[in-house]
């Protein structure tokens, strides 16, 4: 009798352990691989993955610790001609500066851009093989109000981006590449701060260079005492009933 109580109270404990299994989420592995200021192996396996690109700030040659932007790239598509990320922005600009992300640009490694382009209203135009100012230099891809280049600057079309009191905002951006590839890499991530404010600033210009990461998502939360009591009583209740049918059996 007692080594049957011991069989019954694994079985329960099996049975419970596997129920929990299915409430429960581990964090998925780490996506992508990241190299300092890189990230690496970018390829159709990535569909669906995230990274998150935190930013910094320059104004002439000083960096502006208050200055600050973050964005998040989460690869839609990639046919390997074409890559596609859904990209959500913020301004997260702290203490008395405020500011616009004028702009978001980066570089791709291993693949030639042919073409870039933009939907979802937070920029108007896309452009290829420009530069960043403030010292920022060239930059493969980038993603403007502006018209003509990614310095931005004076003139028409130079408003738009997202402000240090918007929020975050999304968008989606499309390279085409020159010829196929089973997977690239993304470097230089950079921005450009328009309307700079505050802490001495009126009106300022500048950029930040970005620092890819991955963030897990959070698991779901452990089920509740009463869940698992719950799991526990249908354990039972099913090896109850199996028993019944072997002794009917017999």
């Amino acid at each position: 009798m007692f080594k049957q109580t011991v069989k019954l109270g694994i079985r329960v404990a099996a049975i419970s352990s596997a129920g929990l299994g299915f409430l429960l989420e581990a964090p998925s592995a780490a996506a992508f691989v990241f190299n300092g200021s890189t990230v690496e192996d970018v390829s159709a396996e990535d569909v669906g993955k995230s990274f998150t690109v935190n930013f910094d700030g320059n104004v002439e040659g000083t960096n502006v610790n208050d200055l600050t932007s973050w964005a998040k790239f989460t690869l839609q598509s990639f046919t390997g001609t074409e890559a596609v990320f859904g990209v959500q922005l913020d301004n997260t600009s702290t203490g008395s500066i405020t500011s616009r992300t004028s702009a978001l640009g980066f570089d791709l490694d291993g693949a030639e851009i042919q073409s870039a382009s933009i939907t979802g209203g937070v920029f108007a135009n896309a452009h290829t093989d420009g530069s960043l100012p403030n010292g920022f230099g060239a930059i493969d891809a980038c993603f403007i109000n502006n018209k003509n280049n990614c310095k931005g600057g004076g003139g028409e079309g130079n408003e738009g981006g997202v402000s240090t009191a918007d929020g975050v905002a999304a968008f989606t951006a499309t390279v085409q590449l020159t010829q196929s590839v089973q997977s690239f890499a993304m470097s230089n991530f950079g921005v450009r701060y328009q309307s700079i404010n505050g802490d001495g600033f009126s009106g300022a210009s500048g950029t930040g260079r970005g620092t890819p990461y991955y963030e897990p998502p959070a698991p779901k939360a452990i089920p509740e005492p009463n869940t698992v009591a719950a799991l526990v009583v249908t354990g039972f209740a099913f090896l109850q009933q199996r028993r019944r049918k072997q002794i009917t059996k017999i």
